[in-house]
């Protein structure tokens, strides 16, 4: 098996500042045999140079207000207003650039509560946020803008446990993606839409055990692009996540405030190459554990993570950049409340 390799530098000399030396693997190609590598070969050669720095500032006005229109309705409207500049300098191109961008994101949502134990929502919303950084062609992006909407249900099986659904749809302009073409830098996405279903629920099940868990179904893909296919998945979202926990504390005796607990975390394939759909990051199950103590306001704690020290891979920018998840890692605490 051969890999290309790629050489870079870095080289940080102030903030918002960017160097880079590197080379050309379609011109130059460097390979290297995974089962007989050939060390001491000539590196290729520095062929393309990039030297930018990138100034930002945003500000933003909020306002929101909750009326109750009566006991079973609530209504809830607000605005955030982002002003935003950017002034972006190609110090090998000689270029300058220069955004002044000013961003609305209205909201409104209701609470319809027609029984004491069921509750009924929805909300309508829209989101603008600025990109930093630059392209292939040392070109900065606009702001990634989007626009979506939600309806869920809240119910209260009995004191103390409560189950949450929720079904939403997003669509959103400029979401920064992996260049297909060259993994180091990004492309903006024309358009996404997401769109699916979450079920939560927590509580207490008895005075004693408590539970935690959650589950997700995300449909997310291009819907217009250049470069991208239209329908492909959108990089590192599994379509099915999951996690469950679940705690057991002795409310009385001898051993009153011991805890213990366990929960799982799941996580589904996922696209791992915006230029190539065949590459997907395989799925992945993690187990957790957890002991505490409590006495009077101190809590002591234990908490392993990937108890099994289980390799999965968490993220990736494309085929040859794939970032390795923690390995079993443990935590001791104390924690004092005054």
């Amino acid at each position: 098996m051969a890999v290309g390799r790629k050489n870079y530098l870095f080289a940080g000399s102030e903030p918002g500042t960017e160097n880079l030396l590197r080379s050309t693997p379609r011109l130059d190609p460097f390979a290297l045999d995974l089962f007989n590598p050939v060390y001491g070969q000539p590196k290729p050669p520095f062929t393309r140079r990039y030297s930018a720095s990138e100034n930002v500032g945003n500000t933003a006005v909020y306002a929101q207000d909750q009326i109750a229109l009566s006991p079973e309705w609530k209504l809830l409207l607000g605005n955030r207003t982002d002003f935003y500049n950017q002034t972006f300098r190609d110090k090998v191109g000689g270029e300058r650039t220069e955004q002044d961008r000013t961003g609305f994101s209205p909201r409104a949502g209701f609470v319809n509560q027609p029984l004491s134990f069921l509750s009924l929502y929805g909300n309508v919303a829209a989101s603008f946020r600025p990109n930093t950084g630059f392209d292939s062609a040392t070109r900065p992006f606009a702001p990634e803008t989007g626009f979506g909407y939600e309806v869920g249900a809240k119910l209260d099986l009995f004191t103390g446990l409560s189950v949450t659904a929720a079904a939403f749809h997003i669509e959103k302009e400029n979401v920064l993606t992996t260049d297909p073409e060259d993994f180091f830098f990004q492309i903006a996405a024309g358009a996404v839409r997401s769109q699916g279903f979450d079920l939560s629920f927590v509580g207490q099940v008895t005075p004693e055990f408590r539970v935690i868990g959650g589950y997700a179904f995300i449909d997310a893909a291009v819907t217009r692009d250049e470069v991208l296919r239209v329908g492909s998945p959108l990089l590192n979202i599994p379509r099915h996540s999951g996690s469950l926990l679940g705690v057991y504390e002795v409310q009385g005796g001898d051993w009153k405030g011991f805890g213990i607990g366990g929960g799982v975390r799941a996580v589904g394939s996922r696209l791992g190459d915006s230029g190539n759909e065949r590459f997907r990051l395989p799925g992945y199950v993690l187990a957790d554990a957890l002991v505490y103590y409590r006495y009077e306001n101190l809590r002591f704690g234990l908490n392993v993570d990937n108890i099994f020290d289980a390799t999965y891979y968490e993220r990736s920018y494309n085929s040859f950049w794939v970032g390795v998840g923690e390995p079993r890692r443990v935590t001791v605490s104390m924690t004092a409340r005054f």
